[in-house]
């Protein structure tokens, strides 16, 4: 399960749930933290922050952890790189597709009005041996199963009355410069299979791991998620 990137250099492309630690986190309350926001776990599938971190724990089984790559470069400060792999049932999948559009209403979603909670714009689904074959090749994309979306002019609204002010001027294109009037994001057809396009960096990072685990794979019917520190 992949998701698109909202705002931002890299927005329009497709990558994983994560992000940096905050001082103290473990790898693992860090993937925690930052898939409770980006997943909207407590709006999507009535997880609060503690149940999400139970349910990802990986004393609970449902979750396996791998570290992607050592000393991952100077963006991230040198640290490591650790993915977690996680299963969540077809019943939660089923309710990216009913739920995800209505994240940016204030009415019945409370946190549509904090910026963390807004940096996906889209869901869908990856077969896990496609997605190795791609990033072991070096390869920006590959086909996905869209199952959620949120329209560009709902996702421009909401962006609007964040708590960040100036949501939008923030982004940036792909040398740094700030967009002052972003263009709208694609739209994307709820349902079908299009070829998608990966981050560069969710490539870059994943590389050494695919290309040592060529044969890695999960049980049939598990549903994976990626997050990193």
């Amino acid at each position: 399960m992949l998701s698109r990137e909202s705002r931002g250099k890299d927005r329009g492309q497709w990558d994983d749930f994560g992000g940096k630690a905050n001082y103290g986190e473990t790898p693992i309350q860090t993937a925690a933290r930052e898939g409770y926001e980006e997943l909207n776990s407590e709006f999507i599938f009535g997880m609060n922050k503690k149940q999400f971190a139970d349910y990802i724990h990986q004393n609970n089984n449902n979750t396996e952890q791998i570290v992607a790559q050592e000393a991952a470069g100077t963006f991230w400060g040198g640290c490591n790189y650790v993915a977690y792999l996680t299963r969540f049932s077809e019943d939660i999948v089923k309710k990216y597709g009913e739920k995800f559009a209505e994240l940016t209403d204030t009415h019945k979603n409370k946190h549509a009005n904090k910026s963390c909670f807004l940096e996906k714009d889209a869901i869908a689904l990856v077969k896990w041996d496609y997605l190795m074959k791609a990033i072991a090749h070096h390869e920006h994309v590959v086909d996905a199963h869209i199952i959620a979306w949120i329209p560009w002019n709902k996702l421009k609204a909401a962006m609007r009355k964040t708590t960040s002010k100036n949501l939008l001027k923030k982004d940036c294109n792909s040398s740094g410069s700030v967009i002052k009037n972003p263009k709208k994001l694609p739209p994307l057809a709820i349902g079908k299979i299009i070829p998608i396009t990966l981050r560069g960096i969710f490539i870059a990072k994943l590389f050494n791991f695919c290309k040592k685990n060529t044969n890695y794979s999960t049980d049939a019917s598990g549903k994976i998620f990626l997050y990193r520190k």
